[in-house]
C-alpha cells in the first residue's frame, strides 16, 4: 500500500534477520524515484522498530531493486 510518499512493505528478506514481516516505511527518503504497489525496494533504518501496527522504522535511506 502506498499512500503520500508512505507505504506499508512485506519484508521477505532482512540482513541478520533483524526486521521481517509487515513494516510501515517513509518514501519520502527518495524524492528522485515513483515507487508502485509490487515494486522490491531496499530500505536502509537506523536500527530501532517501533512497536506499533503496522511495525514502524526511521527510514534512512530507501532505493528500487530490480
Amino acid at each position: 500500500m502506498i499512500n503520500d510518499r508512505k507505504a506499508v512493505v512485506y519484508v521477505t528478506k532482512s540482513e541478520n534477520n533483524a526486521v521481517y514481516g509487515i513494516v510501515y516505511v517513509n518514501l519520502a527518503k527518495n524524492p528522485d524515484e515513483t515507487f508502485k504497489v509490487g515494486d522490491k525496494v531496499k530500505v536502509g533504518y537506523n536500527g530501532k522498530v517501533q512497536g506499533t501496527a503496522p511495525m514502524a522504522v526511521t527510514t534512512l535511506t530507501v532505493e528500487l531493486v530490480e
